[in-house]
């Protein structure tokens, strides 16, 4: 008798191998595919960071900033040069393009302000904690330095009217036709102006930088480029640090480099002027006011001097017969003698010795007989230092603090361009084609059509 056995137990074993199977193999795949995935993207990470590497040599040398040069040294345009990059440091695998991008001069030159504010922190070994510390103090004293700068321009530009003044008063005394200039000492002082001062502060002899910043179209003065998309904010640097930056990094008229397109490089940060010699006649326009003021206030507190002026003036009105104009004269006079004090410190400045902020009637140096000699020859006294004073350099730091930030940024990137095309060699250098941060969009295709997207964001901070 034959036995009859059923197979449904198989059967639904079977099936359930081939459903396990199935889940492992999609399982596999998926690991696969996920594998593939982090395997790429890390790859373009590593590209990225690669592409990072291959940073701008000369301006890091010269100015301690990370920048790629998307031109490739004039190669690419419109950033090709980096996407080919991208492409070589990944295989070849991977199509990207530009999805956010942020240059060098954006911004106001935000991103190389970030970076300054990186290089001070790290020089002077500064936390976080420290940094804000710092800047707390740097703002209060950034403050009281600008209120001192502001009174003391008020009072120069103050003088320069009274001296005006007291000069349309004293022109009866100064062209007198009844005496010669030799027995006229205030003959001569009507060709102490300005368009002169850098003659009467450098001597004849002394060559005025002649750089010129016109023969290139700077940054500043043309349409740049400009770049698209949101990025982690940067800090900027406070005033104190930027100055330091400045002064480590751009020269000035004491510490010009031979054959530098521009010499006075600071004093273009302040005044932007095309050439060296109208932005050093400002400068000392500006230190002229300044020192005019403090001497002034130091004059009229010295009785002994202010006697010796009105002896002076008293002598010449009534030589002249001109006993009315004796108050006139002796105003003149004082005026005029903290003028020539203050040509007397701005030659120290400007051959790098310091000057005393304040000074005292015994740190005084112009006699008033030298004085009379101011308009017609060399003076006979030289300058002295005073060790203890303020330098040129830092008088220029401290007229830093007055200026926005984003206005010494621009004219930074000007003498950056200029000099990296000019000294470097590097003509194709364009501030507007320095990237700075860059996000791209990576697709990756892999086996059965599947695409896989995804961003690769890297920035100098």
């Amino acid at each position: 008798m034959t036995t009859a056995k059923r197979g449904e137990i198989t059967v639904f074993l079977s099936l359930i191998f081939l459903l396990m199977l199935s889940l492992l193999t999609s399982l596999l795949q998926s690991v696969q595919i996920q594998n593939a995935k982090s395997e790429t993207h890390a790859v373009m990470t590593l590209a990225t960071e690669s592409v990072f590497a291959e940073y701008q040599k000369e301006l890091f040398e010269r100015y301690d900033l990370f920048v790629i040069d998307s031109t490739y040294e004039g190669v690419y345009e419109n950033n090709e040069g980096i996407l080919q990059r991208l492409s070589y440091y990944g295989g070849g695998r991977t199509n990207c393009e530009v999805q956010k991008i942020r240059y060098l001069s954006d911004n106001n030159a935000k991103a190389m302000l970030g970076q300054i504010d990186t290089y001070m922190r790290q020089k002077y070994g500064l936390s976080q904690g420290e940094r804000i510390d710092i800047e707390s103090k740097d703002s209060a004293e950034s403050l009281q330095i600008e209120n001192w700068i502001r009174r003391e321009e008020q009072k120069g530009e103050q003088l320069q009217g009274k001296w005006e003044a007291d000069v349309r008063a004293a022109e009866a005394i100064i062209g007198k036709e009844s005496l010669e200039e030799e027995e006229n000492p205030l003959s001569g002082m009507e060709k102490l102006n300005t368009p002169f001062l850098l003659e009467l502060i450098l001597g004849k002899e002394e060559e005025i930088p002649k750089g010129n910043i016109s023969k290139n179209e700077p940054p500043s003065l043309r349409h740049l480029q400009s770049g698209y998309g949101t990025f982690q904010e940067v800090k900027e640097p406070s005033k104190m640090f930027l100055g330091e930056y400045i002064e480590e990094h751009f020269d000035s008229f004491i510490s010009q480099r031979d054959g530098a397109p521009l010499q006075c490089e600071m004093e273009y940060l302040l005044e932007g002027k095309e050439s060296d010699q109208e932005n050093l006649q400002k400068i000392a326009e500006k230190l002229l006011l300044l020192r005019m003021a403090s001497n002034y206030l130091c004059l009229i507190g010295d009785e002994e001097r202010k006697a010796e002026a009105r002896m002076m003036a008293a002598a010449i009105c009534t030589l002249l017969l001109l006993p009315e104009l004796t108050e006139a004269a002796v105003n003149f006079l004082i005026v005029l003698w903290s003028f020539g004090e203050s040509i007397m410190d701005l030659r120290v400045l400007f051959r790098g010795g310091k000057v005393a902020l304040q000074k005292t009637k015994e740190q005084w140096q112009l006699t008033l007989s030298s004085l009379f000699r101011m308009g017609k020859g060399e003076w006979d006294n030289p300058a002295a230092d005073d060790t203890e004073g303020i330098s040129y350099t830092q008088y220029l730091k401290v007229c830093l603090l007055m200026e926005e930030k984003g206005m010494l940024a621009k004219r930074m990137l000007d003498i950056m361009e200029l000099n990296m095309r000019m000294e470097k060699g590097c003509e194709f250098f364009r501030v507007d084609a320095c990237v700075t941060a860059l996000q791209v969009r990576c697709n990756s295709v892999f086996s059965k059509g599947i695409t896989y997207t995804y961003p690769c964001t890297y920035q100098y901070q």
